[in-house]
């Protein structure tokens, strides 16, 4: 066995460095518990060193999609947000990024909220890797889907309330765009990409940045375009004016 300081590739170049582990393990040499226990320990010490430094962002998918986080945007006066990895019970929302306006301080049933899944879909993105490397001539797309953006998928839900009168969450597509995908569910097979452009347009819609309004939709939205951008709309909109004390 040979025991030296080597780099370990961990969890890419979102962690910004690599990380050292103390002993390497040649083939066919034993290997001693007090080495690969100090291996995991120094890996561990990473991970937690990782989420102190930036607990500010969620991994949808860091196995596979290291480089790819989300962040909360900036929020205006009396939104509050909260980033959630891990799910649990007894817990009043398991969504990723939660978010929520108690526009009237003095009456703790006037809340408007929404909360936001965004979850790998790993079937699909396990299919589109083994179609994407048997296409000839690297094509970009199979099926109407779009490859070249980004091999891994994602599954988008939301959830929203006002007062918890929930809204109406819709899914459409374009003709065009039905024809080439029939009946999958494109929500769920987006690419990091639609996804940072889908949530900046909610946040958008919501005016989740701005200091005096919170908005609540009755009805919200999100169609996958012909060109395979996705918008988002909402009806049924109205603003309530947000205390400032």
């Amino acid at each position: 066995m040979t025991c030296c300081l080597v780099s370990v590739f961990f969890f890419s170049e979102a962690y910004g460095a690599t990380t050292q582990v103390p002993n390497e393990f040649s083939s066919g040499s034993p290997a001693k518990a007090q080495e690969v226990n100090e291996n995991f320990a120094a890996l561990e010490s990473a991970v937690d060193d990782h989420w102190s430094r930036y607990p500010d962002r969620y991994y949808p998918n860091w196995r596979y999609d290291p480089t790819f986080y989300l962040t909360l945007p900036s929020l205006g006066n009396n939104w509050g947000g909260r980033l959630l990895s891990d799910r649990g019970l007894r817990m009043s929302s398991s969504r990723n990024l939660n978010f929520i306006n108690r526009y009237d301080p003095d009456n703790r049933s006037a809340t408007i909220w929404f909360g936001i899944d965004v979850l790998p879909s790993p079937d699909y993105s396990a299919s589109f890797d083994s179609r994407s490397k048997s296409l000839s001539g690297g094509a970009d797309v199979y099926n109407g889907i779009q490859l070249n953006a980004s091999i891994e998928r994602y599954a988008f839900g939301m959830s929203h309330h006002k007062d918890y009168v929930y809204s109406n969450i819709t899914f459409t597509k374009d003709s065009s765009v039905s024809d080439l995908i029939g009946s999958l569910d494109w929500q769920d097979i987006l690419s990091r990409e639609q996804v940072v452009t889908l949530l900046s347009d909610l946040y958008d819609l919501l005016k989740v940045s701005d200091p005096l309004v919170a908005v609540y939709c009755g009805t919200i939205n999100f169609n996958l375009e012909s060109d395979f951008a996705v918008s988002v709309t909402g009806s049924s909109c109205s603003e309530t004016t947000t205390s400032q004390n």
